[in-house]
């Protein structure tokens, strides 16, 4: 009946992708479990989040998410059960007092004391971003308000997907009931007013429709209409599964309310989410996806590799190939060069014997320092280059003594300052380049006085702007490529005029398309799928002309390589081959002359690991080992 009925135990934390201030944190709370009961209540917390991860579009946004499991033990098993509401009248004395009949009539309301649920979250996981209660009873029952709180009914599991919805991504229910078909009378029609969840509306409008762009323009609006609205609709889809569209009933009402898909989770368990539900969540766990590898590595020379990394204590850290070894040493010191860092920091070289390193501060200005044969302004030291930066710098260089360094600002506008003639222009700003990001910049020079950047758009497509010599094109706007994207997108350029783009896709595949030197193919907004399964996001890397090798990191923490030969993707049009690994984060390439390629990740103990293509094996294995060079990287 309160907390004097049990104890909180402690604190263990399930799925660790990262700093808890970096990342978004579930906490997973029993309540009714009694001190004897506790083994039951880890493995019932251990196969939900097994099915979180393993569900879409969670599956690929797995590495934005840590997961905490409180223990908390109560003096009785079980939730209230009141008898006004069909109930058996129990009434153990539970920590968070879970009980059925959260509302008048509605049994399958269970709801806990969110105020103390809430208060012991605080102060067992201060970062917490959402609260999952399950509560020891097969009865069938759930709610999403503060926290989401579900029972161990059969599709439990199920029941914590759709009360996740609500609680964690402000989804509504897209069932057109309240207290059931048949049962309800005042639930025939849908006051007009907009509701404010992204996943139903009133509005049957194709142009100002909240998914309108998930809509193909053969779909009918409405897409189905309930003849009678007296009661549930029982016809039918009149559409196949997945079609996006205006479905009526919805919003517990029969009649002038309406669904983006005929079922969806958030209608009835079992379904998977909509596409209108996953775009939500995934504009939500998106940001804290790692926003760039967390290794940068550049090469300005054959056999000479450089990485640097954010370590433990913020400051920057460096490792470099020479051609025979690595120093300062292979498996464990990095040299430390200062600073209290923000992120990772980002690598660029214009020629050889040079280096430049960019990272933000915990001040979101940009900072910067140099290597010339001794590092400027020292080992220790960085040049503040200013700016409010949102995320992290994007640096290329298209010939020696040329910098461009491009970054997001606070409002979301793309921002660029060069390095030219010894100084740094504009002066004491940067140049404004507009648009709405929401991915970091990402840019590619193909020849002098050439840049193209890209970047995602508020409705997830790709944009694109270049500097042609002259000036920005298109001016004042930038052109859109399209797809529905997530993570962080990847170009590389293999010849003048060529440009190749990789991104994720709604369904986790990997995503291409190119410019050919005269348009973009395989069109101006489409994509060919290359299959896989990401999570987070692609690198890619040229090391001759039509020659192409990208990379990403799937669902098993494991690094997978594919390749554009000149003539075919390799192993096969949408197959993949598996590199191994225990990756952390986005995967790291570099190639410092034809048939070479070094990959690097941070692995789960946060040391960074190496792998290389010599021409003609992977080292030291192909689906094996890695190499270990150490460090401790905070990201």
């Amino acid at each position: 009946m309160s907390t004097g009925d049990g104890t909180v135990l402690g604190t263990t934390k399930l799925v660790d992708n990262g700093p808890p201030a970096r990342r978004w944190n579930v906490v997973v709370m029993g309540d009714g479990y009694r001190a004897a009961q506790m083994g039951g209540y880890a493995a019932d917390t251990q196969r939900v989040v097994n099915v979180l991860l393993s569900t879409p579009p969670y599956d690929g946004l797995r590495a934005a998410i840590n997961v905490y499991r409180v223990d908390v033990t109560s003096t009785d098993s079980g939730a209230d059960d009141p008898v006004e509401c069909g109930g058996s009248g129990a009434a153990p004395r539970t920590y968070f007092d879970a009980t059925f009949c959260g509302a008048p009539g509605v049994q399958r309301l269970l709801v806990v004391d969110d105020t103390t649920a809430l208060a012991v979250a605080d102060a067992q996981v201060p970062e917490w971003d959402v609260i999952l209660v399950i509560v020891n009873s097969p009865v069938y029952g759930g709610s999403g308000g503060a926290t989401a709180v579900f029972s161990l009914a059969p599709d439990a599991e199920e029941i914590a997907l759709h009360e996740l919805g609500h609680t964690a991504f402000g989804l509504a229910d897209e069932y057109e009931y309240y207290l059931g078909c048949g049962v309800d009378s005042d639930r025939d029609v849908h006051p007009p007013d907009e509701p404010a969840e992204p996943n139903v509306t009133v509005n049957t409008n194709r142009t100002t429709l909240k998914w309108r762009q998930l809509v193909a323009a053969a779909t009918p609006l409405p897409t189905s209409r309930n003849a009678d609205c007296t009661q549930c609709d029982p016809q039918p889809s009149p559409q196949p599964p997945g079609t996006v569209g205006l479905y009526e009933g919805a919003h517990y009402y029969h009649c002038r309310a309406y669904r983006p898909e005929f079922d969806c989770r958030m209608r009835a368990l079992g379904f998977p989410y909509c596409a209108v539900c996953k775009r939500r969540i995934r504009e939500v766990l998106t940001p804290f996806l790692p926003p760039v590898p967390p290794v940068a590595a550049t090469a300005w020379a054959p056999r000479r590799v450089d990485l640097f990394i954010r370590g433990a204590d913020r400051a920057g850290y460096h490792k470099w190939f020479d051609g025979t070894g690595w120093g300062p040493s292979l498996g464990g010191a990095w040299e430390r060069q200062g600073g209290i860092l923000l992120g990772p920091p980002e690598a660029v070289s214009w020629g050889q014997g040079r280096l430049d390193v960019f990272a933000v501060g915990t001040n979101r200005a940009l900072y910067h320092k140099s290597f010339e044969g001794t590092w400027a302004p020292s080992l220790s030291g960085w040049e503040r280059l200013g700016g409010t930066v949102l995320g992290q710098p994007e640096a290329v260089s298209w010939e020696p003594g040329r910098l461009d360094v491009l970054v997001v600002g606070d409002d979301r506008a793309l921002y660029h300052r060069w390095f030219s003639n010894g100084s740094w222009a504009p002066h004491d700003s940067f140049e404004r380049l507009g648009g709405v990001a929401t991915s970091q910049p990402h840019a590619v020079a193909w020849e002098p006085r050439r840049l193209d950047v890209f970047v995602l758009g508020g409705d997830r497509a790709l944009y694109h702007k270049w500097f042609d010599g002259a000036g920005w094109r298109p001016a004042g706007a930038f052109e859109r490529l399209g797809g529905e994207l997530s993570g962080e997108p990847a170009v590389v350029s293999w010849a003048p005029d060529r440009l190749d783009l990789f991104a994720v896709g709604p369904d986790r595949a990997l995503l291409h398309k190119f410019w050919d030197g005269g348009a973009w193919q395989p069109s101006a907004s489409g994509w060919s799928s290359l299959g896989g399964a990401v999570v987070g996001s692609p690198a890619a890397v040229s090391w001759a002309a039509d020659r192409l090798d990208v990379f990403h990191v799937s669902g098993d923490q494991a690094v997978y390589h594919k390749w554009w030969d000149g003539a075919a993707w390799r192993p096969s049009a949408s197959g993949w081959q598996r590199l191994g690994g225990t990756a952390v984060g986005a995967v790291s390439a570099v190639a410092w002359e034809p048939r070479r390629l070094d990959l690097f990740h941070v692995g789960g103990d946060l040391a960074v690991y190496h792998k290389w293509f010599d021409g003609s094996a992977w080292r030291p294995s192909l689906g094996g080992a890695w190499q270990r060079l150490g460090g401790s990287a905070d990201f």
